[in-house]
């Protein structure tokens, strides 16, 4: 029989509902494990799903908060969403956002990320919108730097004070 006679099955490319962009939705989302195993052995424990306090993740596996040291007045960027996209898209049970500065003058360097104004939610939310797009859970790590606030990225010097011409808050 011609291959153009043969009934081949309908498949579609089912795109996240609710996204300004097209994003294939994940079914079972990245990061599930098969059950069961290709060689019939059970599933390894660290990919084995876990309940806490309600919330499912698809396996043991958490990425820690790391801190990027790019964002610009706290707002995080195209970095952030490329590096953390990354991650989300290989599916780990939790991503947790890096330090996240409540205040401005609680960040721990200029280029801290910062969750006080509405240009910084908005960032942070088109991070969240991609991470539930991917059926993934993220969190964030709320923080201030006390008087350990305004020190330079720990590559550059060490964490030495950012003067006020480079952006920092040296007095504060």
């Amino acid at each position: 029989m011609p291959q153009s006679q043969l009934a081949t099955p309908l498949i579609i490319n089912e795109g996240v509902p609710g996204l300004p962009y097209f994003a294939p939705k994940q079914s079972p989302p990245s990061g599930t494990a098969l059950d069961p195993q290709p060689d019939g052995k059970s599933i390894p424990q660290l990919f084995q799903p876990l309940r806490i306090r309600g919330v499912e993740f698809q396996n043991r596996i958490f990425l820690a908060p790391m801190g990027q040291y790019s964002a610009t007045d706290g707002v995080i960027n195209a970095w952030h969403l490329a590096h953390l996209g990354g991650i989300l898209t290989r599916g780990p049970g939790l991503t947790v956002v890096e330090a996240t500065a409540v205040t401005p003058t609680g960040r721990s360097s200029p280029e801290d990320a910062g969750l006080w104004n509405s240009a910084q939610e908005s960032a942070l939310h088109a991070l969240v919108a991609f991470a539930r797009a991917q059926g993934q859970k993220i969190g964030i790590q709320l923080a201030h730097g006390g008087r350990k606030a305004s020190k330079t990225a720990l590559w550059l010097s060490r964490g030495m004070v950012v003067r006020e011409e480079a952006g920092g808050w040296p007095a504060e």
